[in-house]
């Protein structure tokens, strides 16, 4: 039972080693579908063109029932419904700050899957904070196969410095080295190169640990290359649009959140929520127009 009264379906426990059933696609929105006829709400909500509307929405109960139908609510069941997932298109997002690093997964329709967040362990600065949920997003897409995902982070400096040192890694003259986190294995890439871009922003002091972070990046990312994800983009989110990654990254805690514990937090369950549909007050709705920002 979560806080707000909503009863949560407990899933039936099953063998790991056999396959996770469901109903097909096609039944399960059927269900939803005449489930939202009875738990919906009314709200304003900000449309396409910037239009603003009164419509019904799911209830935020009915929401999360959806999410956890669609991705599941144990780590074999997610893990197995992704693998289903072969034609949708995820969102990951990463915020750092002085507490530490969150990682966001969605689904196209921003629907939340995983919600991480970590504390750092010694404080460097928010861009290298930043840097590190960079860093865990590809290992967790790695971890579950998600070979097609649009990219998102809080910082403008972290996308274009990821995306242009992505660009420009072979672009010099430098031979390929060591990899010392595979020994034997060559990397034909430099980071080095480009650290004059780490003096631009103000984060020459930490040069060498973004260095070391960023190779890592790019050998996780040379994984997907390898399963066709040829683009390497980071792309800036706008902060109104990205408020529940930002609350994680400065909540102070270590936690790996699924849509039962996100549920069981009553603020990024609402966060998340308002970020999905883009409803809330009047006064929340008009800011959101009038900064031009879409979220759905």
């Amino acid at each position: 039972m979560s806080t707000d009264g909503c009863q949560t379906d407990q899933p039936e426990q099953q063998d790991s080693s056999t396959r996770i059933q469901r109903l097909p696609m096609k039944q399960r929105w059927a269900n939803y579908r005449r489930e939202i006829k009875e738990n919906r709400i009314k709200v304003v909500k900000l449309i396409a063109g910037g239009f603003v509307k009164h419509v019904y929405i799911p209830t935020r109960c009915q929401w999360l029932k959806m999410c956890r139908g669609e991705w599941g609510a144990t780590e074999e069941e997610t893990a197995a419904f992704i693998k289903d997932a072969t034609t949708e298109l995820f969102n990951i997002e990463v915020c750092g700050s002085h507490q530490g690093y969150a990682v966001i997964i969605r689904d196209s329709v921003r629907n939340p899957i995983l919600a991480i967040s970590r504390v750092a362990e010694d404080y460097v600065s928010p861009f290298y904070h930043e840097l590190q949920g960079v860093s865990l997003a590809l290992k967790l897409a790695m971890k579950y196969k998600i070979f097609s995902f649009s990219f998102y982070c809080i910082s403008e400096d972290i996308a274009e410095y990821v995306t242009l040192s992505w660009a420009s890694k072979r672009r010099c003259d430098c031979p390929p080295r060591d990899n010392p986190r595979n020994p034997g294995e060559k990397l034909d890439y430099c980071v080095r190169c480009l650290s004059y871009t780490i003096d631009e922003i103000d984060e020459g002091s930490n040069a060498d640990k973004i260095l070391s972070l960023i190779n890592e990046i790019f050998s996780d990312a040379l994984q997907f290359e390898r399963h066709g994800y040829q683009w390497f983009d980071l792309w800036p989110a706008t902060e109104l649009c990205a408020k529940a990654v930002q609350h994680l990254a400065n909540s102070g805690i270590d936690q790996d959140l699924r849509v039962d514990e996100i549920e069981e937090d009553e603020e990024l369950a609402e966060i998340l929520y308002k970020e999905v549909f883009s409803h809330g007050t009047e006064q929340e709705v008009m800011l959101q127009r009038n900064s031009g920002a879409e979220c759905s």
